[in-house]
């Protein structure tokens, strides 16, 4: 054992000190001993003795974004901001703040005299994620979208490829997708028939369209193909209204869920490898607008 250099009457001692120790021991069985701030045993304890450091005693912690639902496509970013305060309601400076995705620490900062600290989040597009805080005895969490692809009309539109046949408006998007996936939308305008969305190819006939909603005239249905044949309906879709989110989940490669507002309305198989390229397909006069269309892993 090295001489005790830390004071142990402190939980910020005795953390460092701990630390101090373990490099010691593994030095003397012949292992170099570094730690890196972000993982590893080392790097945890290091933390904890961050946080827990002088300054007043944080009791409250929140922690707020100013967005939370990003793009991956569009390298969308967000700040997290991370509130602390004493027993009092007092902001408390020089806070350590350990910011945290899905349990995996992704930075830090130190609170000012306002009691803040922020950090800006950049998407890595993996979903829903939970982004979480924490400073010595105080945790503050909320949720993410993460997109792959997010955004109202006008911007679905510089994603997407256009292609015009038939009279038809026809605009698909190679996927940047994992296996399971999620696309989802409202539309602006609920008036409008005579369209679809889902997963199929480039070419723009029906046959290789694998899993859409389609709505014709007041019909909203589930539609989709089988090996050698054309699209043929699975099921009409109820209770839809003028707000009503549409959305696809398919998991496994073969398995599409179609829903209307959360409400599962039919799933199906298919042999057909899913998901394939997002495809719109808009054959009105009156062009098809949407409020948003989000597509994000599962």
């Amino acid at each position: 054992m090295i001489k005790i250099t830390n004071d142990l009457n402190t939980l910020n001692g005795s953390l460092v000190e701990m630390k101090d120790q373990l490099i010691y021991e593994l030095g003397q069985q012949g292992v170099t001993a570094t730690f890196d701030p972000t993982t590893g045993l080392l790097g945890l304890i290091a933390h904890i003795a961050d946080i827990s450091g002088g300054g007043a005693t944080v009791s409250n912690l929140t922690l707020t974004t100013n967005k939370s639902i990003l793009s991956y496509y569009d390298s969308d970013t967000c700040t997290l901001t991370a509130t602390a305060t004493d027993s009092n309601n007092q902001a408390v400076n020089g806070a350590k703040i350990i910011f945290l995705q899905n349990n995996t620490i992704i930075g830090s900062a130190t609170t000012d005299n306002t009691g803040t600290a922020t950090y800006t989040y950049t998407s890595t597009g993996t979903g829903d994620t939970t982004i979480t805080a924490i400073t010595d005895n105080a945790t503050a969490n909320i949720q993410i979208e993460d997109c792959l692809y997010y955004g109202n009309w006008d911007k679905i539109k510089t994603w997407l490829k256009y292609t015009g046949i038939s009279g038809r408006n026809i605009y698909n998007l190679k996927p940047n997708y994992q296996t399971d996936v999620s696309l989802e939308w409202q539309l602006s305008d609920a008036t409008i028939t005579n369209w679809l969305i889902g997963f199929g190819q480039l070419d723009g006939t029906y046959n290789d369209i694998k899993a859409m909603i389609f709505r014709y005239s007041n019909a909203y249905q589930m539609w989709t193909t089988a090996p050698n044949e054309g699209p043929y309906t699975k099921g009409n879709m109820n209770n839809v209204t003028s707000s009503t989110v549409f959305k696809l989940e398919t998991t496994n490669l073969n398995t599409v869920k179609f829903y209307a507002d959360n409400n599962l309305a039919g799933t199906y198989t298919t042999s057909n490898t899913l998901p394939l390229y997002l495809r719109v397909d808009d054959f009105t006069a009156s062009p098809l607008t949407l409020n948003y269309l989000k597509v994000k892993p599962l």
